[in-house]
């Protein structure tokens, strides 16, 4: 079997979760994700309603039950949250990247803008306080029409995994935003490469991804779309070379089971299912079968990137 990321022939060491195999490449050292092929069975339908019926939460529903819909139909909710203006937490979220910006010295003002998956497109409302050319992406046609209509801006439909920016871009960018989409991608060093590709002179990335972490995998075992790769950072460092220089890092650690299971009934829920899969994974650390270490923590690299001429 060859590696999603680095398409060599490797050995690998699968990690077991609920509705996700995660395969450890041990050339490359990076993770990447498979879907279980399962069907929803009568006795999982039943536990699922009763565990319904009981904490009156349906969306117990939807993480427990396998979902065979295509994937990018799952960005459909962005329909409602456009079509009723809630901006929410994407409001803060851009907000924040805004100040992100300008503690870096990251000039905005006439700059042409590619920012990549930035549903729902908020962002481009702050963005165009600073200049017209404002490009964004989006995975599904359908939203891709609704953020045009909305925002009065170009939005292209783009597949990581599928499309190649110099394909869909005949023009070059001052500044590209990868966000928090990295990890829905596979092929780095493609992607690196056609960035480059697209880079005016002098330009500036944001380049954001989660590194390799068990804690990650436990974490989204449940969502029917879910992160496709886990990437360490030397890999990503070795793609860079002679393309970007690495102007400024950040790192943010934090254990997402605080974070996001922060009630009784989250951890009564989660728990058992990660109980369960921790131990099938300790099972394998300990006969050597599985040899990255646990790390209740999640990381996140920031980096700012300069194009290298």
């Amino acid at each position: 079997m060859k590696c999603k990321i680095c398409k060599n022939n490797s050995e690998f060491q699968v990690l077991n979760t609920y509705k996700y195999h995660w395969y450890y490449c041990t050339e490359c050292k990076n993770i990447f994700t498979k879907i279980k092929k399962k069907r929803n069975n009568i006795l999982l339908r039943l536990f699922v309603k009763i565990l319904v019926l009981i904490s009156r939460k349906g969306r117990i529903r939807k993480l427990l039950l396998y979902n065979k819909e295509n994937r990018s139909k799952f960005y459909h909710y962005y329909k409602e949250v456009l079509e009723k203006n809630i901006q929410g937490k994407w409001k803060n979220y851009d907000n924040k990247f805004l100040t992100y910006l300008k503690k870096n010295k990251i000039n905005l003002k006439n700059k042409s803008i590619l920012s990549i998956s930035d549903e729902p497109g908020f962002i481009s409302l702050i963005l165009r306080k600073f200049t017209k050319d404002i490009t964004l992406t989006a995975l599904d046609p359908v939203v891709t029409e609704l953020m045009k209509k909305k925002f009065n801006c170009n939005v292209t439909t783009f597949d990581m995994n599928k499309h190649k920016l110099s394909k869909k871009f005949k023009k070059k960018f001052d500044l590209i935003f990868y966000r928090s989409t990295l990890n829905f991608n596979y092929d780095f060093k493609d992607l690196i490469f056609e960035t480059h590709k697209i880079s005016k002179k002098n330009a500036i990335c944001i380049f954001n991804f989660h590194t390799l972490s068990i804690s990650s995998c436990f974490m989204w075992m449940f969502d029917d779309y879910t992160l496709k790769s886990l990437v360490n950072e030397n890999y990503i460092n070795k793609l860079l070379e002679n393309k970007f220089l690495v102007k400024k890092r950040y790192k943010y650690i934090h254990n997402p089971r605080k974070l996001y299971y922060d009630n009784l009934l989250k951890k009564f829920f989660y728990y058992p299912f990660f109980l369960y899969y921790y131990s099938l994974y300790r099972f394998n650390y300990f006969f050597k079968k599985f040899n990255l270490g646990f790390n209740p923590n999640q990381e996140f690299i920031n980096l700012i990137l300069k194009k290298i001429n």
